[in-house]
């Protein structure tokens, strides 16, 4: 599983299914992302790991989801946190592409297993 699917299933709700023995996406078709992505190809993206603007839809969604986003931009790292409700910071994350600091973030403040996030950026 890559960290583009990952962020599709667990941040975004997205689901798979397999048309003509190829994996494509599920949505819900409520947002223009999620209209723009419903019944493509996996491989075909959003690519939320490398492209800003699909990494800002992850910060976007969160938001919309009730946590506010944390970004620090260091030169040759970035660090991205979501808070929760409460204010609590969850999903501290640190990485040298901002989008990954993003995706990673969000993917822990989902409480998405460490072992599993790493299995994805394989």
């Amino acid at each position: 599983m890559s960290i583009n699917r990952l962020v599709g299933e667990r941040v975004f709700g997205w689901g798979i299914v397999a048309i003509e023995g190829e994996l494509h996406w599920y949505t819900n078709r409520v947002t223009p992302l999620d209209q723009q992505y419903h019944a493509t190809p996996l491989d075909s993206g959003p690519h939320f790991d490398r492209e800003i603007a699909a990494a800002w839809e992850v910060q976007a969604m969160m938001k919309a989801n009730g946590y506010k986003i944390h970004f620090e931009d260091f030169g040759n790292r970035y660090l991205a946190n979501f808070a929760g409700a409460c204010y609590e910071w969850r999903g501290n994350r640190e990485h040298s592409n901002e989008c990954m600091a993003i995706c990673l973030a969000a993917l822990a403040a989902m409480n998405v297993p460490d072992a599993t996030i790493q299995e994805a950026c394989k």
